[in-house]
């Protein structure tokens, strides 16, 4: 919690909890960014930079995937933003067999392009999904995971959250 966190999940859980747990976070925001435009006197001009929620766990088989899918599709479907689900689990994520995508590219593929990355160039690399979320898939093979650097990481994040 000391490093930001809103709200945890103990497992076992189910989708009911699961779905209390974003809404009631997302309430608990929604109110704090009234307070802010309340004493700022900006109503409706107050801009909520994008956010990067993490979803993470040290082993698999934890439910990492199901819960990041679920959670990106509620967060969609509550506040009607962009929401793109970025699957950083390099050697064996599974975000697009879970939801029945076969990619063409990967995020392997977008940290060999030339030049510098952009917003047009990872949104060539993101795939709708019929939930709204669109997807940023891991490597199809685990030895695709050592072309990508933390430095790839972090700028394609910084370049998402524009």
């Amino acid at each position: 919690m000391k490093a930001g966190a809103r709200e945890y999940l103990v497992k076992p859980f189910d989708t009911d909890e699961l779905s209390n747990t974003i809404r009631r976070t997302y309430q608990l925001e929604q109110q704090r960014m009234g307070t802010i435009e309340n004493i700022s006197g900006n109503k409706g001009q107050q801009k909520i930079d994008p956010q990067v929620v993490t979803v993470f766990g040290t082993k698999g088989g934890v439910g990492k995937t199901t819960i990041s899918v679920n959670m990106a599709a509620q967060l969609t479907k509550r506040t009607k933003k962009k929401v793109v689900l970025v699957d950083l689990d390099l050697q064996f994520g599974d975000v697009s067999v879970f939801l029945n995508i076969v990619p063409k590219k990967t995020i392997a593929e977008l940290v060999q392009e030339r030049g510098k990355l952009t917003i047009d160039l990872i949104e060539s690399y993101l795939i709708p999904h019929i939930s709204g979320i669109k997807i940023l898939p891991a490597p199809l093979r685990p030895e695709l995971a050592e072309l990508i650097t933390p430095d790839h990481i972090l700028e394609i994040l910084a370049i998402l959250r524009r």
